[in-house]
């Protein structure tokens, strides 16, 4: 029997408020052909339950149980064990739009030389699903992998990656502690073009506690970028503004970061979020 033609995979842990939100996203999709492989990292709240409840009544979900082993080790679980020759990513706080997965799948079959396609368009929901505002990223090729030396630009729970090309890439670098998304995407521009359509093809949370954004604005999160910056220069682009980026993470603090974009103007939405504490 043929397998789907996309696979999702989400990976959990004590997710419980809003996975059901996420699972019923996919679900919704105008692109029937799918499997959703939720890998669940040794939860201890009802996280189980609910998606035991879904793969029950759906064969398209399947759930894999495994000993608690962090989100990047997870990730790489649910990709091996994806049977799609196309792999989506989801965060089980986030939210894909019906039209995501079709018109990814359409736009890589479009595109047989791209790694991978995300979203130029993100909006940012609260807690309840309010709109907190969008962003925008740069969409054509040239201009997502000229972007990767100064920013996320990519929306890893609208990113769709063909197997092929993660897996020449080694997958997750699980010796990181966070921002694996990041790295994996240079690593692919490298070799492949990696693009966004001019849309938005998901939710993304924005929430007290959310463990992972909070990583990003930390010691840690910002010595990862200037590993990641450095990969970035050896392998993509030899500019030497990448060298002083990189320079400027290995002392930025998340104090110090407020401070510059409070004096540049740079991210005004990203401010009144830190300062809301979302």
């Amino acid at each position: 029997m043929a397998g789907p033609s996309i696979s999702v995979v989400m990976t959990t842990w004590n997710a419980e408020r809003h996975v059901a939100e996420a699972v019923r996203s996919i679900q919704a999709q105008t692109l029937a052909d799918w499997e959703l492989v939720v890998v669940d990292d040794g939860s201890t709240d009802k996280t189980v339950d609910l998606l035991a409840g879904f793969a029950a009544a759906d064969p398209r979900i399947r759930l894999l149980r495994i000993p608690r082993c962090g989100r990047i080790a997870s990730l790489n679980h649910g990709f091996r064990a994806a049977r799609a020759p196309l792999i989506a990513n989801l965060d089980a706080d986030d939210v894909s739009l019906p039209h995501r997965l079709e018109a990814s799948v359409a736009a890589l079959a479009a595109h047989p030389d791209w790694a991978l396609v995300g979203a130029g368009v993100v909006p940012l929901i609260d807690e309840a699903g309010k709109v907190l505002g969008q962003r925008v990223r740069p969409t054509e090729p040239e201009a997502v992998r000229r972007a990767l030396a100064h920013s996320m630009c990519l929306f890893h729970s609208s990113v769709t990656y063909r197997r092929t090309a993660w897996e020449e890439a080694g997958g997750f670098d699980e010796s990181l502690a966070i921002l694996e998304d990041y790295d994996l995407w240079v690593r692919l521009a490298a070799r492949h073009p990696i693009a966004n359509l001019p849309e938005a093809l998901g939710l993304k949370r924005r929430h007290a506690g959310q463990s992972f954004d909070a990583g990003h604005w930390s010691n840690r999160g910002y010595r990862t970028r200037a590993r990641i910056l450095g990969r970035y220069f050896r392998s993509v682009r030899h500019d030497p503004r990448v060298l002083a980026r990189a320079a400027a993470y290995q002392v930025m603090g998340p104090r110090l970061r407020l401070a510059w974009i409070r004096l540049t103007g740079r991210d005004p939405l990203e401010l009144r979020l830190q300062e809301q504490g979302l």
